[in-house]
């Protein structure tokens, strides 16, 4: 009879020591947080496409053709190495024309195009590259996409100054409500938002009224961002 009793005892404590314990731990906060990342890029993609149309194929490549090479010889002038740039393979298209004499398609002509792309890793000479290219014969220039060095570690200092972020936000929740934090449960982060800055052309007034022959623009590269977000969960102790 006493060893049931001291049973019985044993588990009326564990069942009344049970809920109170998990009750304690499911006393949580859930906040947000945010970082940014504000760099300088040192580097540009640049394309530089040329495309020629003609009725001769022939013609139009070799057109194509001395124009890339006008342009790898920018490039050296400029002092980019040739590591750094790297031409496309040649694209023909045939263009066609319906006969109706005939009832047929036939060729009127031939669209060549070929593409000198440049890792530019010296953004002064970024204004002179594009106007001196075009001057070459290149006839498409897309938007130079700016890029940093170390992307990696400036995406994780985003990531860094979000969980600091939502820790300074849960303190002072917690601070708040007369409790504090305890250990961190749950961490959810979105992915990185890399937000390239536009190129702005500069007028440069100067070179104009001096009758300068140079390049007629500069560029501003403004600055590259990354933004971070992250959800984090807190244990919340009660005092």
């Amino acid at each position: 009879m006493n060893a049931l009793c001291t049973i019985t005892v044993v588990l009326a404590m564990s069942v009344l020591n049970g809920p109170v314990m998990s009750a304690e731990t499911d006393r949580v906060v859930t906040v947000g947080g945010n970082g940014e990342v504000t760099v300088e890029p040192n580097r540009a993609q640049v394309s530089l496409s040329i495309m020629v149309r003609s009725d001769q194929q022939q013609s139009a490549q070799r057109e194509v053709d001395d124009t890339v090479d006008a342009v790898l010889r920018l490039t050296d002038n400029l002092d980019i190495p040739r590591r750094d740039v790297r031409t496309t393979r040649l694209n023909i298209n045939p263009e066609f024309r319906w006969d109706k004499a005939t009832n047929e398609r036939k060729i009127s002509g031939y669209m060549v195009q070929r593409t000198v792309e440049v890792n530019l890793r010296d953004l002064e000479k970024l204004g002179e590259l594009m106007h001196r290219a075009t001057s070459a014969g290149v006839n498409q220039v897309s938007p130079p996409v700016l890029g940093t060095d170390s992307e990696d570690e400036h995406r994780r200092e985003a990531l860094a100054r979000a969980a600091g972020d939502a820790r300074a936000n849960a303190e002072r929740l917690a601070e708040t409500l007369g409790a504090k934090l305890g250990p961190v449960r749950r961490i959810t982060s979105s992915d990185v938002i890399h937000q390239p800055p536009p190129v702005r052309p500069m007028m440069r007034a100067e070179a104009k009224m001096a009758g300068d022959s140079g390049p007629a623009e500069s560029y501003t590269p403004g600055e590259i961002k990354y933004n971070a977000s992250v959800t984090v969960e807190f244990d919340l102790i009660v005092r």
